[in-house]
């Protein structure tokens, strides 16, 4: 009778331990759908307000940028507000400073990061004016913003999380060498139709959506396009190059913080959360098939090879979700194509937030360099 209850008893915590790892594997695999998405949950509260400066109490899981000096943007519930440099942080708080005429936020209420650094529309933020658009695609109709301007239209696709007030770190930039704007949403954003699958496709599915607003585009005056991508919207423009029949319209590429390998994405996500090993793995392989996804299709290291117009590749070396060995590893296939903007101590798609001036030299330098290849033939020497 004691063997029988001993054997039961073994049964029992091998069944209990299997159930265990593979409720854990299971919920490590959820991992992927979080890639690259903002917290659902505040960052941090005003504590307190004065000359000038908002001082805040970080949450647990606030985002690392909140300490770093640079230009941010401050979200909450009916407001926004720009703030500027750090000056001073220490046991789970930090001042910051607002630019001249800035309204803080109201002392008490929760607000979020917002890398984008502007809470409203062109026109509104920076005086230039637009239109509302809309691009069919195969789905619904996605909304867009166009700036009018030359026969070189810019095209700006967003984060992963972000949203079209991204564009507007580029935007005078690209409208003062006389070129139109398009900012586009796509496929499971707010604003436009969710991915048949319900997923997040990391470009798998979404460039056909960026293939869509080149057409509109080139039928509404543009002779050619400069695709520029922020993260996940890199990999989409990636992933465009290499599927759409339109990538032939298109002169140069901007990529700011692009997720060039999604495996090591998803390997450095699973390291952050100190997820052991044991698990990983398997969880990796559950990952591809609960959401369909071939890993392999969605490594651009080697894609670098195949693109033969100039690019821009800006690359932060505290990126928390494209590690900079990625790339660099990129900039260096990229070879004479590249300008590589590597930015010290900048996070996920932080480049601009850390040197505004720098990094619009660096965009304004790019689209120079595209439209007089273009016109003249010639290749893009290395800088």
């Amino acid at each position: 009778m004691r063997v029988v209850l001993v054997r039961w008893a073994l049964v029992a915590i091998i069944v209990g331990g299997l159930a265990y790892y593979s409720a854990n594997v299971w919920r490590y695999s959820e991992v992927i759908a979080d890639v690259g998405l903002v917290s659902s949950s505040a960052d941090a509260v005003v504590e307190s307000t004065a000359s000038g400066t908002v001082t805040l109490a970080l949450h647990d899981d606030a985002p690392r940028a909140l300490t770093r000096d640079g230009t941010f943007g401050l979200r909450w519930d009916g407001g926004y507000a720009q703030v500027g440099s750090v000056v001073s942080a220490s046991g789970g708080t930090v001042t910051r400073r607002l630019p001249p005429g800035e309204e803080p936020p109201p002392i008490g209420v929760e607000v979020d990061l917002d890398r984008a650094g502007y809470g409203a529309d062109p026109r509104q933020a920076l005086g230039i004016p637009f239109r509302e658009v809309t691009i069919r695609t195969d789905l619904e109709p996605f909304p867009a913003w166009q700036v009018p301007g030359g026969p070189t239209w810019v095209i700006y696709v967003h984060d992963l999380g972000g949203s079209r007030h991204g564009s507007l770190r580029m935007m005078p930039t690209a409208v003062e060498l006389g070129h139109s704007v398009l900012a586009i949403t796509y496929r499971n954003d707010p604003e436009a139709a969710p991915d048949p699958s319900g997923n997040t496709r990391y470009g798998v599915t979404e460039w056909r959506d960026l293939h869509a607003a080149v057409g509109f585009a080139t039928q509404n005056g543009a002779d050619d396009v400069i695709l520029f991508g922020d993260g996940v919207g890199g990999s989409i423009v990636l992933e465009f190059m290499q599927q759409s029949g339109r990538a032939i319209d298109v002169v140069g590429l901007i990529l700011d913080s692009p997720i060039l390998n999604l495996s090591v994405t998803f390997d450095q996500a699973l390291e952050e959360r100190e997820v052991p090993q044991m698990y990983a793995t398997v969880a990796k392989q559950i990952a591809a098939i609960r959401y369909d996804i071939r890993w392999s299709e969605l490594d651009h290291l080697d894609d670098a090879a195949e693109l033969d117009v100039p690019v821009l590749l800006v690359a932060g070396t505290a990126d928390e979700l494209t590690p900079i060995e990625t790339s660099d590893a990129f900039a260096g296939a990229l070879g004479e194509n590249v300008i590589y903007h590597r930015v010290l101590g900048a996070g996920h798609t932080e480049a601009w937030n850390v040197d505004p001036g720098l990094y619009e030299a660096r965009v304004a330098a790019l689209l120079q360099r595209a439209t007089t290849d273009q016109a003249s033939g010639d290749v893009l020497s290395s800088s």
